[in-house]
């Protein structure tokens, strides 16, 4: 499995894309009315499963500022090369992600995506001054600066999802970038995911 995890990190550096969140990060979704928080394995593994369906997360509205539902396009998972990152921000907020995960960071330029690995110690990354995840639509986005990095081993799958505002609220209210996988129709991103380098297996997509 190193080869394919490998061929992998290699197509989502050549813009193919790339997966993000340990098993175990906990993400809020809506699957129709019900809102649960629940690990972001869970939610992709059972929309895999088709045991959810019309699923929705949190997301960043970039024209508000403000937590709106957002639809969830897409679902991946993929085995780990063997490490995460532990980002910890001011306050005492923690999230971990994959090295190679495209963060959301606020410089001067505005808010721009860097990975996981190249952001540095006092860098600032949206965050929802709200906590309880049953109270944050409508909540406002701020800022929090990151105050640590590290390296943690981890084995296992990595899980993300894509929605319509192309970002989503995990963890402790962190709101981070989603990955995609780029294609010049959802068809061919398929497509390109499914055959070399990638290789994923059919059904851990959808």
């Amino acid at each position: 499995r190193g080869e394919e995890v490998r061929a992998l990190i290699q197509a989502a550096a050549l813009g193919h894309g790339c997966l993000c969140l340990p098993g175990d990060e906990p993400l809020a979704f809506m699957n129709g009315r019900s809102l649960r928080l629940a690990p972001i394995g869970e939610l992709v593994e059972g929309t895999l499963e088709g045991k959810y369906k019309e699923v929705s997360v949190f997301s960043m509205d970039p024209k508000t500022w403000k937590v709106v539902p957002s639809k969830v396009k897409r679902v991946f998972k993929v085995p780990s090369d063997g490490k995460v990152l532990r980002m910890r921000l001011e306050g005492g907020k923690e999230f971990r992600v994959s090295p190679d995960h495209p963060l959301l960071v606020l410089d001067e330029d505005g808010l721009i995506t860097r990975q996981a690995m190249n952001v540095k110690g006092g860098e600032r990354v949206p965050v929802v001054k709200g906590q309880a995840y049953e109270k944050l639509l409508g909540e406002d986005v701020c800022f929090a600066r990151v105050v640590g990095v590290a390296e943690e081993p981890y084995e296992g799958w990595l899980y993300d999802v894509e929605t319509e505002h192309g970002n989503f609220v995990h963890s402790t209210c962190v709101v981070t970038h989603n990955c995609s996988i780029h294609g010049e129709s959802p068809e061919a991103a398929l497509i390109r995911m499914k055959s070399p380098p990638m290789d994923v297996p059919e059904g851990n997509l959808m």
